[in-house]
C-alpha cells in the first residue's frame, strides 16, 4: 500500500480502484483529477506559445514567457511527452 499525493490542488473525478488494498500494476490508472490550477497552466503555456510565434525575431519576451510556462508544467511532473501532445493538439485537458 502506498499513499498517493498530488502536487496540485483539485478533486477526484473518477476512481479506478474499488477497495483499499486492491492490487494494481505499475502504470495502471488510479484516478482522474480535475485541477483548475493545472488547467490554467496548460492554457498559459498555449498562450505563451502563440505569443512566442508572434514575437519571433523581435524580442526574447515570448521565449522567456514560454520557457517559464513550460517549466511550471514540468514542476508538476507533467512529462515532456505530455507537453508535446499539448503543443500538437493545442487543447488543454480537463483531467
Amino acid at each position: 500500500m502506498f499513499r498517493v499525493t498530488t502536487k496540485v490542488e483539485g478533486w477526484v473525478e473518477k476512481l479506478f480502484v474499488n477497495v483499499t488494498g486492491q492490487e494494481v500494476k505499475r502504470g495502471d490508472p488510479l484516478l482522474t483529477i480535475y485541477s483548475p490550477e493545472l488547467f490554467s497552466a496548460q492554457r498559459e503555456y498555449l498562450i505563451a506559445l502563440q505569443t512566442q510565434d508572434k514575437l519571433t525575431g523581435s524580442a526574447t519576451g515570448g521565449v522567456d514567457l514560454m520557457t517559464a510556462a513550460r517549466r511550471r508544467l514540468q514542476l508538476w511532473d507533467i512529462s515532456d511527452e505530455q507537453i508535446q501532445k499539448l503543443e500538437k493538439t493545442a487543447r488543454s485537458k480537463r483531467r
